[in-house]
C-alpha cells in the first residue's frame, strides 16, 4: 500500500501485508515522492506498482512513480513518448 490521506494529513508512506499472519511492516524506500491521494496505480508482472498523478494540498500531479516491495524502492519512472512516424 502507498500513500493516502487521515484526518486531513497525506502520506507517502510505504507498507506491504503478509497475508497469511495478518501482519503489515512498512517498508524504507530511500525517496519520497510528494504527498499525495487520488492517485492511479497497477501492479506489474514483476510484483512492482507503478503510480501516476493523483494531487497533493496545492496541486494535481503529472508525474510517474515505480514502487518495489521486494527491493525497496521508490523512484521516479521514465515517460516515454512515441514519435508520431512509429
Amino acid at each position: 500500500m502507498f500513500g493516502g490521506v487521515a484526518n486531513i494529513k497525506l502520506y507517502t508512506d510505504a507498507w506491504t501485508c503478509n497475508c497469511e499472519t495478518n501482519t503489515w511492516k512498512k517498508i524504507a524506500t530511500g525517496a519520497e515522492a510528494v504527498r499525495r491521494v487520488d492517485f492511479s496505480s497497477a501492479r506489474l508482472s514483476d510484483g512492482s506498482m507503478i503510480i501516476f498523478g493523483g494531487r497533493s494540498k496545492k496541486e494535481f500531479l503529472n508525474d510517474t512513480w515505480l514502487f518495489s516491495a521486494e527491493e525497496s524502492y521508490l523512484r521516479t519512472a521514465e515517460t516515454y513518448k512515441r514519435n508520431s512516424q512509429d
